[in-house]
């Protein structure tokens, strides 16, 4: 199936800008290039995703991604995407040009291996094909892919949508024995996409793009161009891959020549500082390209310092650590030396966490991690579970470390408390691949400064004690998204890792129960801020209060007010204790709701005096207790006999029951009231404290109450509300109107009601709505089945009883 489509103009005006050649400030041979971004995120149609993550970077839950041409004649490659997750997620490959879908699975902390036909491989050396993979999951994932072919293996890091953005700078091969030319692809994410390529020298040229299609470029003379410092600029998100399809190491001279390719990340999420070293199996170094983004950006590799306009790089050869700085953003890639292979660096502010990566098998080769920690984490690193063996560190720069790790094929885990770098690369004699095992992508490089607030913070023994970490850009403005790492240096180290929110801070919070200093050390890119924060010991007793004495009733919550402060502001622990006095039987229970709070309900079965006591705890000096009376009676209690809601009934006999407990809360009157009128005095029954009154009710709402006094003084009230409704409701038939002739049997019956109780509605005695108290207008839709004259019979009737029914002469001429 032929899916290429030809782009000749294209075509022409790439050429004509690559024959022209590329320039640069370079150190040993160089290119330039440059691009600028803004990073948003999408969704496709038939995703499984249903959110993006939180910031961008590596992981993701939507990728489109591309495979470029590996190695111009030979067999197939074999293509493989490498899945992993920190949580459990299913997902769909899927290849809408090649009509292929397929599922996944994902075990956090494990890799799953998905093989894609090697029909996906670009093919086209300049043109567009429907060959984009997309991958969607549930859950955010990271995605490895890996392109094998005889002799010549590779592998890159893909990006998903949320990291894509809209302008991008070339970094192509930086070997100077190019076989067959360097290469890019562009990858649509969203339909009728404008893509603009402009070379360093030429004019710039367009081509659209739908999800899914590729274009691919790439040279085909020996020495082919360098595409390095091309800029591809686009009016919605793409995925840009750069490398050459078929490439020797930097410092080769002659033998066979590889694939090299990576995503690459937009502008927006270049950075500052990096770290590096050369791959292990590497003969003699690595070589580095840095590519700059502004004009005049001041770049300082090792002890060397360059200057680098707009799109220019610097290149150069490096056998042991590599530390850059840049006074703006720039891109860093690693080619290694030996065997060929191309990778990304990723700004020191972009290390993850946790990475779950795979190794690949290599035939007659090994498989190394490359490993950049903090100097104070080191020993809480884990590799598969187990610390970095201290004989593998070494030194990089201030408080940095690096480690390099020889690894089986298939897949590994690596966790810190703080952020660390994590690289994946193997070296053989029929491959060779280099690839990072992760990055956030959020925009490191705006950060200008990084401040503690308070930096000196005092706190008391057992308090949380907070310094916030303030993040801003060069104009003051708070960058949100950047990952500050925190360490209390403090035996044992504890460290950790919090992001800046919309206003720019990350607050960093601890409790110590005891007496205690801690020197704490704030990290962002080189960037480092120091702090103390301190815990003392209360010097002074707490004051308590327990409150006013009381009285309340048997079986009666009664709600308790303490109050307690430290004069040294240390915070305090709080206990309600009680002490039934002589008066009390015994077996009593009593309960307080909240035992430990200053405030608390408390409740007793049992009549008598108590003695309640507040004690409020500092930790430092003695228990400081404050006490109060409580006075407990047995209550007593009224139940008013149901009244209907709504009635004819004018005339009414009212009636309730008194009850009292214990022998001194006896019944000394009882009452009822209506309306909040005069009491009616009533005398209970002397068995069961019966109460009865005879009562005549005029039309309309009333409120009936029934009071009791026991001998302790308590009064209790209960009451009711009850309608008396002697109105039937008011009803009229908006439609059909008397006489209507109607074309259909089946007629919309619309009637309008008004009473002071809620009213039924029944038309033709089949369909029933109910209405409210007040006004309202129900619809009935009924079949008057006859054709001739028919009548719609419309009944009401209130809840309390009264009726109304309103007949409606119709004719049915169908």
């Amino acid at each position: 199936m032929k899916t290429s489509k030809k782009r000749s103009g294209l075509a022409w005006a790439w050429l004509l800008g690559l024959a022209v050649g590329c320039g640069g400030a370079e150190e040993g041979g160089s290119a330039p290039g440059e691009a600028a971004i803004a990073s948003r995120q999408q969704a496709v149609e038939e995703t499984l995703a249903v959110a993006g993550p939180a910031k961008p970077g590596s992981r993701g839950r939507e990728f489109w991604l591309a495979l470029p041409t590996n190695v111009a004649s030979g067999s197939a490659p074999t293509l493989t995407l490498f899945i992993s997750g920190e949580t459990a997620a299913t997902g769909t490959v899927r290849i809408p040009g090649l009509v292929h879908t397929q599922g996944f699975s994902v075990t956090p902390g494990q890799v799953t291996s998905v093989s894609i036909p090697s029909g996906a491989a670009l093919s086209t050396a300049n043109g567009v094909e429907n060959k984009g993979v997309h991958v969607s999951a549930d859950a955010d994932i990271t995605v490895q892919v890996m392109s094998r072919a005889s002799r010549s293996t590779e592998a890159f890091l893909g990006l998903p949508v949320s990291a894509l953005g809209t302008e991008y700078v070339v970094a192509a091969s930086a070997s100077s024995r190019v076989s067959r030319g360097t290469q890019l692809a562009v990858v649509g994410t969203e339909s009728g996409t404008r893509v603009t390529f402009t070379p360093r020298q030429g004019s710039p040229s367009t081509i659209s793009l739908n999800p899914g299609e590729v274009f691919q470029y790439a040279g085909t003379s020996a020495g082919g161009a360098d595409l390095t410092g091309a800029v591809i600029t686009s009016d919605k998100p793409v995925a840009v891959l750069s490398g050459s399809r078929c490439s020797g190491a930097p410092d080769a001279k002659t033998g066979t020549c590889g694939l090299q390719v990576e995503q690459l990340p937009p502008t927006k999420a270049w950075g500052r500082y990096f770290l590096a070293m050369p791959m292990a199996g590497s003969r003699g170094g690595d070589t580095f390209r840095v590519v700059a983004s502004t004009n005049g950006t001041r770049v300082r590799i090792n002890a060397k310092e360059v200057s680098l306009n707009r799109g220019q790089a610097w290149q150069g050869s490096l056998q042991s650590e590599v530390v850059i700085h840049a006074s703006q953003p720039v891109l860093v890639t690693q080619y290694a030396h030996g065997s060929p292979a191309m990778m990304l660096v990723p700004p020191v502010a972009q290390y993850l966490n946790e990475y779950t990566v795979t190794a690949l098998p290599t035939p007659s080769g090994k498989s190394y991690l490359n490993l950049i920690v903090r100097g104070n984490t080191w020993h809480q690193v884990e590799v598969d579970g187990r610390p970095i063996p201290l004989l593998k560190l070494r030194y990089l720069t201030w408080n940095y470390y690096g480690a390099q790790l020889e690894v089986a094929p298939g897949t590994h885990r690596v966790t810190s408390p703080l952020p660390l770098g994590v690289s994946v690369h193997g070296v053989g004699t029929e491959l060779s691949y280099a690839y990072p095992g992760g990055m956030s992508q959020v925009p490191v490089a705006a950060v200008h400064s990084l401040k503690l607030t308070p930096r000196y913070n005092i706190g008391h023994a057992g308090a949380e004690v907070c310094v916030s970490a303030k993040v801003a850009d060069v104009n003051g403005q708070p960058v949100p998204d950047i990952d500050v790492g925190f360490t209390a240096l403090r035996w044992p180290v504890q460290a950790v890792t919090l992001s800046t929110g919309a206003d720019g801070l990350a607050a960093w919070c601890q409790t110590r129960t005891s007496q205690s200093i801690d020197l704490l050390k704030a990290t962002v890119n080189e960037q480092v801020e120091y702090g103390f924060v301190a815990w003392r010991a209360s010097q002074s007793p707490p004051v308590v209060d327990a409150g006013s004495d009381a009285s309340g009733w048997v079986g009666t919550e009664l709600t308790l007010n303490g109050s307690a402060s430290d004069p040294d502001g240390t915070p305090l622990t709080y206990q309600w204790t009680v002490t039934p006095g002589e008066d009390v039987p015994p077996g009593v229970t009593c309960t307080f709701g909240s035992p430990e709070a200053l405030t608390t309900t408390f409740l007793c079965d049992q009549a008598g005096t108590y003695t309640v006591t507040l004690t409020a705890t500092d930790g430092a000096t003695a228990p400081v207790s404050d006490s109060l009376q409580v006075t407990q009676a047995f209550a007593s209690d009224v139940t008013l006999c149901n009244l209907p809601r709504y009635t004819r009934d004018t005339e009414r006999e009212l009636c309730g029951f008194t009850t009292h407990f214990g022998d001194d809360s006896g019944i000394v009157e009882a009452w009822f009231t209506v309306d909040g009128g005069e009491p009616l005095h009533v005398e209970p029954d002397l068995n069961a404290g019966f109460v009865r009154l005879p009562y005549t009710f005029a039309e309309g709402e009333h409120v009936v109450t029934l009071s009791a006094r026991n001998a302790n003084g308590r009064v209790t009230t209960k009451q009711q509300m009850m309608r008396v409704d002697l109105t039937p409701p008011g009803v009229s038939v908006l439609s059909p109107q008397e006489q209507a002739v109607l074309e259909s049997p089946l007629v919309d019956v619309t009637t309008f009601v008004q009473d002071a109780s809620p009213v039924t509605v029944t038309t033709q005695f089949v369909q029933s709505s109910t209405v409210e108290a007040g006004t309202g207008t129900v619809t009935h839709r009924v079949d008057l089945v006859n054709r001739d004259w028919n009548v719609v019979l419309v009944q009401a009737r209130d809840a309390a009883g009264n009726f109304t029914e309103v007949l409606v002469p119709v004719y049915v001429s169908w």
